[in-house]
């Protein structure tokens, strides 16, 4: 088992374009402070962006910050990670999004399961990636991709490239974890879609820092009532 660390970043969010390469903290992109925290785990890491000429600056960024880079296709991201996996000959996947600042790595360790097709921690049925809190990633092997690709076509299973295997449970092996308790019953948005999103989250992040605390009970405890109502319309109006 070879289990590589796959970031799945561009800048072309139609909500909020270049969310991942904007300055966040400290003249810091998103991106960047991910890479910075992932790179503790001592795994390789690809950020997998596209051909696009306007995910140049995400590549030129990847090489300044010595991580490796793959640029694959843009619309099939699906094909992009199993292109990306063979080139780094990766048998398993830690697939990360690259709008995730508070991403939290001590629980990529729960997930990495020898004999899985897949492995996450889920809300009942429901993958922790799907949901709004933006700490979670995911672990998939690259046969369970291959095996969707050759199931199916479809664009929205191209486009989210392990949707598949949440709605076909029965056709893979899955290990399903449970989250951390203190995330259940919560309405709490972490995930950076929209500009609101982002700003909620730039503040956020700064009390963390001020305090110099990021583990989940402390970013938690940084949600006031007005950030949290904030969060509230946007889960509201950003399906997942």
């Amino acid at each position: 088992m070879k289990i590589g660390i796959i970031i799945q970043a561009r800048n072309g969010s139609t909500r909020l374009p270049k969310k991942v390469t904007l300055p966040f903290y400290n003249n810091q992109s998103i991106l960047e402070i991910i890479l910075i925290k992932l790179k503790k785990l001592s795994l390789p890491i690809v950020i997998a962006t596209t051909t696009n000429p306007e995910d140049e600056n995400i590549s030129l960024m990847a090489k300044k910050k010595k991580a490796y880079v793959f640029r694959g296709n843009e619309n099939n991201v699906l094909k992009r990670f199993i292109d990306c996996s063979h080139k780094f000959n990766f048998s398993h996947i830690i697939r990360v999004c690259a709008d995730n600042p508070f991403l939290d790595i001590d629980l990529i360790s729960e997930i990495i399961q020898k004999d899985v097709d897949y492995s996450a921690h889920f809300f009942k049925n429901k993958a922790s990636i799907k949901t709004h809190w933006g700490i979670f990633s995911e672990f998939v092997s690259l046969n369970a991709l291959k095996k969707i690709n050759l199931l199916t076509n479809a664009k929205i299973f191209q486009e989210h490239v392990t949707n598949y295997i949440y709605e076909n449970q029965n056709e893979f092996k899955i290990s399903k974890l449970n989250p951390p308790k203190i995330c259940i019953n919560k309405n709490i948005r972490l995930t950076v879609d929209t500009k609101n999103d982002f700003e909620i989250a730039k503040k956020i992040y700064q009390l963390c820092i001020q305090k110099n605390k990021f583990k989940l009970e402390h970013i938690i405890n940084c949600i006031n009532q007005e950030i949290k109502q904030k969060m509230i319309h946007e889960i509201k109006n950003n399906n997942k």
